[in-house]
């Protein structure tokens, strides 16, 4: 029997184990389901992945996995992974795949990490539920498209499916995230809305860093920084428990002299950036 039958037969025997584990009956014939840690792995799990991100409605996980391009070459990889639900918590397990192509000669392989990107649906909304991996004992973050900021005026040129919306990282936590976008109109610039924690901003440090004048943002006093050399501003407040930003940094290749806000063909800039900021939603 060759190998791979013997690894789907194991998988077929850990899924019926699992199953009885989870779900059993009391002396009284009522089903009784187990919600103490991660459910059990019905694959084997060997395989951690990153950068949870949860739809809006909850019932779908976008993953990065791996480090290498999906396929069989030896530069490349394959996965294949359940989804275990329990009561109060849901293990994505991924096991990497043995490879079947075989080589006599060392292969160089682009030395760059390209992870691979799973969308897993779930059979509920995630919820409160823990997310697991089924390596790391502990659970995993999850960032939630449903906590960022809803930006409802943007500058011309841009709409809501222009912005990359990405996670900003573990240090500040699953409430960071960036949006970006190239701005086309004027001189071309670039806008980011980020937002984080209440406590998690830092002024900018790059000269000048400094304070050029005070706005309001939803009955909230809002600060304008100039940064990178004037050709940065920044608009910063605090709602609904986050520290939010609404960016503009030039494209001085696109601009004449000088290539700074000092410049008036770019003084709108600045009432867009205000705009952006009161045209916010924030869940």
């Amino acid at each position: 029997m060759g190998m791979k039958r013997l690894r789907a037969l194991g998988i077929v025997l850990a899924s019926t184990l699992a199953v009885a584990v989870i779900a059993c009956s009391d002396d009284d014939g009522e089903v009784v389901t187990a919600t103490n840690g991660p459910p059990s792995t019905p694959v084997d799990a060997d395989t951690s992945w990153s950068g949870a991100i949860l739809s809006i409605d909850g019932m779908t996980l976008e993953l990065s996995v791996g480090s290498s391009p999906e396929g069989d070459g030896p530069c490349e990889q394959r996965f294949q992974h359940e989804v275990i639900e329990a009561e109060d918590a849901v293990t994505v397990a991924f096991d990497l795949l043995e490879q079947v192509t075989t080589t006599i000669e060392p292969v160089p392989c682009v030395a760059m990490r390209q992870p691979q990107t799973f969308d897993v649906s779930l059979d509920a909304p995630l919820g409160d539920r823990a997310l697991y991996d089924g390596v790391q004992p502990q659970p995993q973050l999850v960032w939630r498209l449903a906590e960022v900021v809803n930006p409802t005026v943007l500058p011309d040129g841009v709409t809501a499916a222009d912005l990359v919306r990405s996670p900003a990282g573990e240090e500040q936590g699953p409430l960071a995230w960036s949006q970006f976008a190239q701005v086309p109109s004027g001189p071309g610039w670039d806008l980011w809305i980020d937002q984080g924690p209440t406590g998690s901003f830092i002024p900018p440090s790059t000269a000048p860093g400094e304070v050029i004048a005070t706005t309001e943002i939803h009955g909230v006093i809002a600060t304008i920084y100039e940064y990178f050399n004037h050709t940065g501003h920044l608009v910063h407040w605090t709602e609904g428990g986050l520290d939010i930003t609404v960016r503009a940094e030039l494209h001085s290749s696109n601009m004449s002299e000088p290539f700074s806000f000092a410049n008036p063909d770019v003084a709108f800039i600045d009432d867009e950036l205000i705009a952006v900021a009161d045209g916010i939603s924030v869940p």
